[in-house]
């Protein structure tokens, strides 16, 4: 899967892409030597952000669940419903390994539009905004 590139209005190119979306299943576990967090996908992607919310609610019978944005096989966004979790690169790694997936840096430091998930903008990095 190649990723074509168009220019935002700074001229810099970003990735033109059409992503998938996959529901995410978040538990946790708790032992004698300390606590952690579980992934697991039931491997069904959509085109669109709701049908995933709806096999979410469908698959969990409650909002208890997150959702992932994929191109090919790297998890590119991770969040809940449509606000994403700014998870630091080494979190998002680990989630997508949990989920048989891959983790790609440049898709991290991309923004995506809510209705698409297409890419809208580089990510302003940390110093500049205070959710980043």
């Amino acid at each position: 899967m190649t990723a074509q590139s168009n220019s935002n209005s700074g001229g810099a190119a970003l990735p033109d892409i059409d992503p998938e979306f996959i529901v995410v299943c978040a538990s946790v576990w708790c032992n004698d030597r300390g606590y952690g967090f579980g992934y697991g996908w039931d491997r069904k992607r959509f085109n669109n952000r709701n049908d995933a919310i709806k096999h979410g609610w469908k698959i969990r019978g409650s909002d208890d669940f997150n959702i992932g944005q994929t191109y090919g096989d790297d998890l590119i966004w991770f969040g809940w419903m449509d606000q994403r979790h700014y998870e630091d690169e080494d979190t998002m790694r680990e989630i997508a390994d949990a989920i048989g997936l891959t983790f790609d840096p440049r898709w991290h430091r991309l923004e995506y539009s809510k209705a698409t998930g297409r890419v809208i903008a580089p990510r302003p990095s940390a110093t500049e905004g205070s959710d980043g």
